[in-house]
């Protein structure tokens, strides 16, 4: 299952810089919308490492 959710996390986050990648900085919305995807992705990941160390 955590693996099932990282591989998930991971794709988003692959998304999210593809979106960095296709969109030059001028495109602030695009720009600021995949900075946000990141940043989720974090603290998602992070969150799930937390979560699931307390049950070990």
């Amino acid at each position: 299952m955590l693996q099932n959710f990282t591989n998930k996390q991971f794709t988003e986050s692959a998304r999210a810089v593809g979106l960095l990648k296709a969109h030059s900085p001028s495109n602030k919305a695009s720009f600021f919308a995949a900075i946000q995807n990141i940043k989720s992705f974090i603290v998602e990941y992070c969150l799930n490492i937390e979560y699931t160390s307390k049950w070990k």
